[in-house]
């Protein structure tokens, strides 16, 4: 089954937006799922700092991406549920560049919960799918220009 991009509904803004990359045969693509099954108080948690993100604001304790190079399309939102630490991880892009360049979109792919240190390997794992040909693909459904990455089409 190949991946597939979903919009989180809910949300309406023009410079960001949020969507999941999902694939039924890949269970550790999972922030959408889990995201889907949240409790409608700590749903509406979750929502909020999504908008507080969406509106163009910065809060570390809510969201946030890396300053280390390699991992600096990286990014999260975090939560606190049962006084264990919750995150929504995936990665930051820019799928119009053409149309709209200051357009950026969080592609959520993967749930955890913290333990003390950050796991960098699940970093790794997001930015290996976020340069994949097939989540490429995936989020060229919605936004087509994603597949040229800005690149405007040569005519001969």
């Amino acid at each position: 089954m190949p991946k597939t991009f979903r919009m989180s509904s809910g949300f309406s803004e023009d410079d960001r937006g949020i969507g999941f990359l999902e694939d039924k045969e890949d269970k550790d693509l999972d922030a959408g799922a889990v995201f889907d099954g949240l409790k409608a108080d700590t749903e509406r948690k979750v929502r909020s700092r999504m908008d507080h993100w969406l509106q163009g604001n910065v809060y570390d304790k809510y969201f946030h991406r890396w300053n280390l190079p390699e991992y600096r399309y990286c990014f999260e939102f975090k939560w606190e549920e049962r006084h264990k630490p919750q995150r929504l991880y995936g990665f930051l892009c820019h799928p119009i560049p053409i149309s709209n360049p200051s357009f950026e979109l969080c592609v959520l792919t993967f749930y955890g919960v913290k333990d003390d240190d950050t796991d960098f390997g699940i970093l790794d794992d997001v930015n290996r799918l976020r340069n994949h040909a097939e989540t490429t693909k995936a989020i060229s459904e919605t936004y087509p220009e994603y597949a040229r990455n800005g690149r405007k089409e040569w005519v001969q």
